[in-house]
């Protein structure tokens, strides 16, 4: 008995970081370039057009994101308060978003 199978695997990117996780900027480019894809065949005015909107949802991409990180410190930051880690809580003002 012998079975033959074969696999594919579409493009595999890895992205690595150094002192923390990966910023903002990486995951709304993450996102638009899921959302928004512009295809070079496209005739110029279209393609400039479409680069423009890519630009717009990266930037609308960024705030939002941005924002829920902003958000989640928060609730972290209260949680700590809460748990009477007044110092650790002071801590979370620190890090850089």
């Amino acid at each position: 008995m012998s079975i033959l199978a074969s696999s594919a695997v579409g493009t595999v990117g890895v992205m690595t970081s150094s002192n923390g996780g990966m910023g903002h900027e990486h995951f709304a480019n993450r996102l638009t370039d899921r959302i928004v894809y512009v295809g070079d065949q496209l005739p110029g005015p279209i393609r400039d057009q479409a680069h423009a909107f890519r630009d717009d949802i990266r930037k609308v991409a960024t705030l939002t994101i941005l924002d829920a990180v902003r958000s989640d410190r928060g609730s972290i930051k209260v949680f700590l308060q809460q748990a009477g880690m007044h110092e650790a809580a002071a801590l979370i003002d620190t890090i850089k978003v």
